[in-house]
């Protein structure tokens, strides 16, 4: 009888806190939609739906490893994800001081774009690199020693 009820209690505290967990993460994406910046450190980005809207979100991810401050942001479910990324490149190049730093081809229907821009931090950088595909980017954005002289 004792064994049945800790089993019951356990069951129900893990429920809880799975039931506390989903609800953080999605209320956490939900209202994460409507943010205008990508906040990294201190440093204030422009968002991809900032420039083209509202779009899906499929993950967020941010961690900082090895004084890298990293941030990963997934959407899906785009009608045009080529004409997305072409827009956002465009804000980020013309009025956010980004540089390239590889070849470009928005005509594709998937890439690899990789921006970068010196930190207001004394010695830092920030790269920022959009993975696309036909109906879904990935935008990763990382903050960590270096230079914009390197690129």
């Amino acid at each position: 009888m004792k064994i049945k009820k800790i089993i019951i209690i356990t069951s129900i505290i893990i429920a809880i806190f799975l039931l506390i967990y989903i609800f953080l993460f999605f209320d956490g994406i939900k209202n994460y939609k409507n943010e205008k910046f990508y906040t990294i450190g201190n440093e204030k980005i422009p968002t991809i739906t900032a420039i083209v809207g509202q779009r899906k979100i499929d993950y967020i991810k941010s961690n900082e490893k090895k004084n890298i401050e990293t941030k990963i942001i997934k959407y899906k479910n785009i009608k045009n994800a080529n004409s997305d990324v072409q827009n956002y490149v465009s804000e980020l190049i013309d009025n956010q001081n980004f540089i390239n730093t590889t070849d470009i081809n928005l005509n594709a229907d998937t890439g690899n774009i990789k921006l970068a821009k010196q930190s207001s931090d004394k010695d830092k950088i920030i790269l920022l690199t959009i993975d696309y595909k036909k109906e879904s980017y990935t935008i990763k954005i990382q903050k960590g020693l270096g230079s914009i002289r390197n690129y």
